[in-house]
């Protein structure tokens, strides 16, 4: 009776500790549900890994990516206006200070010489006041919103997330926009590059 226990424990064990192999071939019906699923999206290259360009929907990131030309037909102007484009995004204005909150993740403390929780680069530099981050978007190629904590990826650590507003490259052409807006309250505003 022991010699049979311990040849099932053995047995056991060993069907247990047996190596797990992964699937290495792909069928023909996968690979091309995949093909057509990357050409019917748009693609949409990220480049806040910092390793180099990548497509959004091969980023291991949760990420929000916003084009200009998206921005304009959306009339975001600024970090205000991306709260009804980005999922789990809130932005406060206390005084002229932005208090942004990713994930409910951020700070209020918006005094000078405090650092908020969720950071703002343009073009890979790094807004460090609050009262700087509802600056309009003019020109602009796209927005990055990375959701959750950054590390020091971006210069300093950004517990809440950050957001990346990218201006778009000079190019061969002339190109410029010029907007004006007038509302109730005798709102006028006007926007132009």
């Amino acid at each position: 009776m022991r010699k049979d226990l311990l040849s099932t424990t053995i047995t056991i064990l060993a069907a247990a500790c047996s190596p797990a192999f992964a699937q290495t071939a792909t069928t023909a019906g996968n690979s091309d549900r995949q093909s057509a699923v990357d050409r019917r999206l748009d693609e949409i290259v990220v480049t806040a890994t910092k390793t180099g360009e990548t497509r959004a929907q091969r980023t291991a990131l949760a990420i929000s990516v916003f084009s200009g030309d998206a921005l304009t037909r959306s009339g975001a102007v600024n970090v205000k206006d991306l709260v009804s484009l980005t999922p789990n995004l809130s932005v406060a204005q206390v005084s002229a200070s932005a208090a942004i909150f990713v994930r409910g993740v951020g700070s209020n403390n918006v005094f000078g010489g405090s650092d908020p929780n969720v950071t703002v680069q343009s073009d890979g530099a790094y807004i460090a006041r609050a009262f700087g981050q509802f600056a309009d978007f003019a020109d602009v190629e796209r927005i990055e919103v990375l959701r959750g904590p950054q590390g020091t990826l971006y210069g300093r650590n950004a517990i809440g997330g950050t957001i990346n507003i990218l201006s778009r490259k000079p190019g061969d052409d002339f190109k410029g926009n010029l907007v004006l807006s007038a509302g109730d309250y005798n709102l006028l505003q006007a926007q132009g590059y």
